[in-house]
């Protein structure tokens, strides 16, 4: 099935009300997802083996996964409509297992975060080498995750990454780039310290309530883990005032920065849950 044969169902607003597939169309369908090695192809083959005829959040999940994945091009009026309808009760919080278990891969998780990370982030380029760097990092840390999904859309993210010591240092002097982090392996009997990426969220869903739930799942993760005892201190790299404002709010410290437009704060873990707002967000947690 060849990219126009695809527009013919994918670009139709009349489609999209029906919300049903052809026996022909799921045939190739299939045909199409198993030959290409597309964007979510072994999700979206898992959602044709069940029987989601008339699913809103499912066919909204179609559809865009044609414009993220296949298409390219820019969502049309209609579908961003029936995504406006939408509310934060239909969100769902989601770790690396529950991904994996829904049919999406490390790639396409990553290239979900990137994605969002380039329209939250201003001054946030993705350069080529981004998927690689970012797939080998997230599969040593998939312990360590939290995706905010809509209408099987990523829509938040907010992950940790684990350092050597070394590598902590070097970071909290300027002298390490996230894009040159190596990290350790999920089993590892050195002391650990953990790296925050930025907290990522879609600019039109940027409520409160969703950081906090993101919050509260991750850090339920972080105490449930194995290497709790390991972690030492934990480090971020601030591009924007929220998250500079998110990092004080943690109680990690501020240090210099030779790059331009980061901040990079730091701090042990016992002041991090002294925090009020890692109090709030997780009371008796930790």
């Amino acid at each position: 099935m060849q990219k126009y044969d695809l527009a013919a169902i994918f670009e139709s607003s009349k489609k999209f009300q029906e919300k049903v597939f052809t026996n022909q169309e799921k045939k190739a369908l299939q045909a199409y997802l198993t030959a290409k090695p597309v964007f979510k192809n072994k999700r979206m083959l898992q959602l044709l083996t069940v029987d989601s005829q008339g699913n809103e959040l499912t066919w909204i999940e179609w559809i865009n996964w044609y414009y993220q994945g296949v298409s390219l091009s820019d969502f049309p009026t209609w579908l961003e409509a029936a995504k406006n309808e939408l509310s934060i009760n239909d969100v769902d919080f989601a770790s690396y297992t529950d991904l994996i278990d829904l049919g999406w891969e490390v790639k396409d998780v990553v290239k979900s975060s990137i994605d969002i990370s380039a329209q939250g982030i201003g001054n946030y380029i993705p350069n080529d080498n981004e998927l690689d760097h970012w797939v080998r990092l997230r599969s040593k840390n998939a312990d360590l995750f939290t995706a905010v999904l809509l209408a099987g859309e990523l829509v938040g993210q907010f992950g940790f990454i684990k350092l050597t010591a070394t590598e902590y240092q070097q970071m909290s002097c300027g002298e390490l780039v996230e894009d040159s982090i190596e990290g350790l392996s999920e089993i590892t009997d050195q002391d650990i310290f953990l790296y925050i990426p930025s907290v990522v969220i879609k600019p039109s869903l940027q409520k409160k309530s969703i950081l906090m739930n993101m919050l509260k799942h991750l850090f339920e993760q972080l105490n449930n883990s194995a290497i709790r005892a390991q972690v030492k201190g934990v480090i971020a790299l601030a591009y924007t005032p929220e998250g500079a404002k998110l990092c004080q709010q943690f109680n990690l410290t501020p240090k210099p920065s030779k790059i331009k437009d980061q901040q990079i704060y730091n701090g042990t873990m016992d002041a991090l849950q002294q925090s009020k707002l890692f109090q709030k967000v997780c009371g008796t947690i930790g």
